[in-house]
């Protein structure tokens, strides 16, 4: 839930005996509605109308009154918090004049959201935030007859939650027995979040991670003609809202960049760099900044490229071609003008948690002076600075990649036989702090299990012992995760 405090001052040039007011609210969804008056008798009524609430109060005079009127209204709105996201997204603040001759002279609107939440983002973008993120401050004045629609605020609970389940399914369609080594994409180390197996079936064999930081399981199989096996995997995540609250000047420029990330500028398959050059070079117009650049970069595409979901990854050139894809699409060409220019940019993909569950996603990365890899979706951002070098919780990094193009979370190698994968399945589930810390110590004993079995006379598994039980005993989450 959102909570908000509206307080207004009116100037009224001539004498009332009665004044109505109009407040609109898109959430039909309001509670805890109270209001007040300086002066006059207050009658507050509210009803449900088409796309959501109107609220009307009915200010009475004994005798006629003229001069600066304040009054206020105070409510709790929810926003999107049932099934699976912690999100909470309200528009806050609508109101309707019907009198022409009395302005606002001043309109104050406090939002504040839930325990435990940060505000992500706001429009209008005049709005001023608290420096703990937690709340919001919008003052302004308002020309009567008119409508101000109000602000749009989105906070989210940080860190998240989630339990995440994958399970795979491959059947050896040929003759002969089938020996396997499948290699599973699990996730990705960020700074913004943190996940960890919690357990498999069957055992994995080995986890090892990438030059670019994905972490992979490993499964020795052994199928005979025709036999199917399942592989089932729990993993526990914990994701922080990410905004390092980056300004142009904070970015940096292309003569900041270090070298050796040559790689991460060069053309691969899907990424059509010399192709799109003078595109690139045409957009950019000269600017040099990095944070400007990118912002341009997403504008423009905002304004030229339309969402369409397609069935097959396209590439850059296409999609510029077309004027129509996916997040892939979005990505790819985001990521390929950015590589025209000398900026280091590669692939980030997973899933975002959305109100119905879950689904499959795509953004970019960019390095930055000083800074490292940041985020920004250029297909949420639609232009705005909204998802530029900062990340909701709701994005879950499956892996990023760069020295290729690759969005594949699978890889076999096999001797005899035929073995055919079936499509993924996916679930998720939202935790509380509690359920995780559970989740995490479940994780930390199998993590300590397989390194046992795997890394015998290792120094480390003596800490993580150490840190497991400190952990148990305790209840610090810190210490499960540093085991």
């Amino acid at each position: 839930m959102v909570r908000a405090e509206e307080n207004y001052l009116l100037n009224l040039p001539h004498l009332y005996s009665s004044l109505t007011i109009y407040h609109l609210f898109p959430s039909q969804d309001l509670w805890e509605l109270k209001a007040w008056c300086e002066k006059g008798t207050l009658r507050l009524e509210n009803r449900r109308v088409e796309g959501g609430t109107e609220v009307i109060l009915t200010i009475s005079f004994t005798p006629p009154f003229r001069g600066r009127l304040g009054y206020g209204l105070s409510y709790t709105v929810s926003g999107w918090v049932g099934g699976t996201g912690p999100k909470y997204e309200a528009r806050l603040g609508g109101i309707r004049m019907e009198k022409e001759d009395y302005p606002y002279e001043n309109y104050l609107l406090i939002v504040r959201g839930p325990p435990g939440s940060r505000l992500f983002w706001y429009e209008p973008r005049e709005a001023i935030p608290s420096a703990d993120g937690l709340s919001l401050t919008y003052s302004t004045s308002v020309k009567a007859p008119g409508v101000f629609e109000g602000l749009l605020v989105t906070f989210y609970t940080s860190p998240a939650y989630y339990k995440l389940t994958l399970s795979e399914e491959v059947r050896n369609s040929g003759r002969e027995d089938c020996e396997l080594i499948m290699n599973l994409l699990l996730f990705g180390r960020k700074g913004n979040h943190f996940a960890s197996l919690v357990s498999s079936d069957p055992p994995v064999g080995s986890l090892y991670m990438d030059g670019e930081n994905n972490f992979y399981a490993s499964f020795d199989l052994k199928l005979a003609p025709g036999e199917r096996r399942r592989l089932k995997l729990e993993l526990v995540w914990m994701v922080w809202l990410h905004d390092p609250a980056l300004s142009p000047p904070d970015a940096g420029t292309l003569d900041d960049l270090p070298p050796g990330m040559e790689e991460y500028t060069r053309g691969r398959e899907w990424w059509e760099v010399e192709e799109l050059r003078p595109l690139a070079l045409q957009l950019a117009g000269g600017e040099r900044n990095l944070y400007l650049l990118c912002e341009g970069l997403l504008k423009w595409m905002d304004q030229t490229i339309t969402y369409v979901p397609i069935e097959r990854r396209q590439g850059a050139l296409d999609t510029y071609r077309r004027k129509e894809g996916d997040c892939d699409c979005f990505s790819d060409l985001f990521i390929t003008l950015l590589r025209a220019l000398g900026v280091p940019s590669r692939l980030s993909f997973g899933w975002t948690v959305e109100e119905n569950g879950m689904g499959n996603h795509a953004w970019a990365e960019v390095h930055l002076p000083g800074w490292g890899w940041q985020p920004v979706d250029p297909t949420w951002s639609r232009g705005s600075g909204k998802y530029l070098f900062r990340m909701d919780p709701l994005h879950l990094c499956r892996g990023s990649r760069g020295l290729s193009s690759s969005d594949s979370y699978l890889s076999r190698i096999y001797r005899g036989g035929y073995p055919e994968v079936e499509p993924e399945e996916v679930s998720l589930t939202l935790l509380s702090a509690e359920e995780a810390f559970q989740e995490f110590l479940l994780s930390a004993r199998f993590m300590l299990e397989l390194a046992e079995r795997v890394g015998k006379g290792d120094p480390r598994l003596e800490k993580g012992r150490e840190y497991l039980l400190k952990g148990q005993t305790e209840k610090r989450m810190e210490d499960v995760l540093l085991s």
